[in-house]
């Protein structure tokens, strides 16, 4: 579970940076979108793994609904950042005027 909690860590910070993110990109430009759309995936990658890191903390406890209670929110984490996801790239690309 630490390697877990340490893989999404490190995914979440190249992704929730923008320098990071356009150094990942290569030689490539990133639009509008696709910067958006990565800075999110690395925010829903940071909260994924901080319930991680608590489910592990609480782990000693073994409660059945704590565990319920992450799946619980683990779901609306997961769906929020699809919703999320979607409305950014469904957003028109507006093009600017020569």
């Amino acid at each position: 579970m630490i390697f877990g909690i340490v893989v999404f860590a490190i995914v979440s910070l190249i992704f929730s940076s923008p320098a990071l993110l356009k150094l990942t990109a290569g030689e490539m430009e990133l639009s509008l979108r696709e910067e958006k759309a990565g800075i999110l995936f690395g925010h829903y990658m940071g909260a994924v793994a901080v319930l991680m890191l608590v489910l592990w903390f609480l782990k000693p406890l073994g409660l059945f609904c704590l565990y319920a209670a992450a799946g619980g929110l683990y779901t609306v984490i997961t769906l929020s950042f699809l919703y999320k996801a979607v409305r950014i790239l469904n957003q028109e690309v507006i093009n600017p005027q020569p």
